[in-house]
């Protein structure tokens, strides 16, 4: 702790963990939708611009952004194929899925052994993606800090 005077200043580590709990605090209400209103984070919408959602998604839809359509053609069903992969006991080596078939469990997309990653697979939730994403935003914070 350090004085100066009959000031007193808060240590280094109250003020570290003030900050890691004022970040996580900020990051819960930016994912206040996600994390508390049932929805999932991620891109789903650009499915309605494929068949057979297209016919389901009415005459004024239009895709928020389609260029961020990698989670959800791509990112999504690596994981679920991951976690179904896990969930069966088998090693997955082997996407069948793509192309002629492409290796699976050394696939940067998939990653396999990012442990962020790792509560998504044992479940196969989609729920924890908004938690995959506010931790790597706390550990990017905590360690910038």
């Amino acid at each position: 702790m350090v004085h100066y005077g009959s000031c007193h200043m808060i240590s280094r580590k109250a003020a570290f963990w003030i900050t890691c709990v004022s970040l996580f605090i900020i990051l819960l209400a930016y994912f206040y939708p996600a994390v508390f209103g049932g929805k999932i984070q991620g891109q789903f919408d650009h499915l309605y611009s494929f068949h057979p959602w297209k016919s389901q998604a009415g005459d004024d839809f239009h895709d928020q952004n389609p260029l961020l359509s990698d989670q959800a053609l791509t990112i999504i069903p690596f994981y679920k194929q991951l976690a179904a992969c896990i969930e069966e006991k088998t090693l997955p080596l082997w996407n069948h899925h793509s192309l002629g078939g492409t290796p699976l469990v050394g696939n940067y997309t998939a990653s396999l052994y990012y442990p962020f990653y790792w509560p998504f697979y044992l479940t196969g939730s989609e729920g924890w993606l908004v938690w995959i994403a506010i931790f790597k935003l706390l550990f990017c914070g905590i360690f910038t800090y």
